[in-house]
């Protein structure tokens, strides 16, 4: 876990340094996923807090043993954290898994002051992770196909670009309970909250930031559709757009 602090002013009269970014990265991935993001945030004298869920950074058995609750449970501790830190404002952003939990911390946390979801799916992921959550005492290890490592158009990107190789469907399958969860009480969700996604992304289709978008209760959101990266938003050639809208995002909302 990473934890950056910047108390620097920015901006005249507005001093940044009040308020946090919390950061979540994706499904078997790692902390560093976000870094791109959240360095970008921290020069610009936002302070930075990079969570590591349970199960990740270690090896694919460890994460075979954790349940989503597990996850639900370290997010909210983290947060509430955050929250008595920089009471003036904390921000939730997260890539995929991590935009799940995005949103789930909106559902949490009434006073959250806004959230940015990257790549965030609300339905479940494919055919035989539907059919598995049907079958609760069937369970199998999955090793990543070549569709699941086409993750970044970057080239470069990719080569750098690390994850499990292997996980278990009970993984998979705890990702989505949370997913089942968090979109029966999506309507909830009325803070200020940027969803950001790829028309290209092959594993998670864009149609999941449309219903997003659309059930979200939110007076103030926004939806930026990139064209020119994968899944991986925070490392794939569209990085720099997004996130300087997400920075324009969060300033704007504090403004407000």
């Amino acid at each position: 876990m990473l934890t950056y602090n910047n108390n620097l002013e920015a901006h005249g009269v507005m001093n940044l340094g009040k308020y946090c970014v919390i950061t979540c990265h994706d499904f078997t991935g790692y902390p560093e996923e976000m870094e791109p993001f959240g360095e970008f945030m921290e020069k610009k004298g936002l302070n930075w807090y990079n969570l590591l869920l349970p199960g990740h950074g270690t090896n694919p058995f460890d994460l075979k043993n954790i349940r989503w609750i597990d996850w639900a449970n370290y997010v909210r501790k983290e947060v509430n954290v955050m929250m008595k830190k920089y009471p003036d404002g904390v921000f939730f952003a997260g890539l995929s898994l991590g935009g799940v939990i995005t949103l789930y911390v909106l559902q949490q946390f009434p006073d959250l002051k806004g959230a940015i979801t990257l790549s965030a799916p609300v339905r479940l992921l494919n055919w035989w992770q539907t059919l598995l959550a049907k079958i609760p005492y069937l369970g199998f290890w999955v090793k990543r196909t070549e569709k699941d490592e086409k993750l970044l158009f970057d080239k470069e990107a990719a080569k750098i670009h690390r994850g499990y190789e292997t996980f278990h469907t009970d993984s998979a399958k705890q990702v989505n309970k949370l997913v089942t969860q968090v979109r029966k009480r999506l309507d909830i969700v009325n803070q200020p909250t940027l969803i950001i996604h790829s028309s290209k992304d092959n594993l998670i289709p864009v149609k999941n930031a449309h219903e997003i978008f659309d059930k979200i209760s939110s007076f103030d959101k926004e939806k930026l559709i990139v064209e020119n990266s994968g899944h991986v938003l925070t490392r794939d050639f569209d990085k720099e757009e997004i996130f300087e809208k997400s920075f324009e995002f969060i300033k704007q909302t504090i403004l407000e």
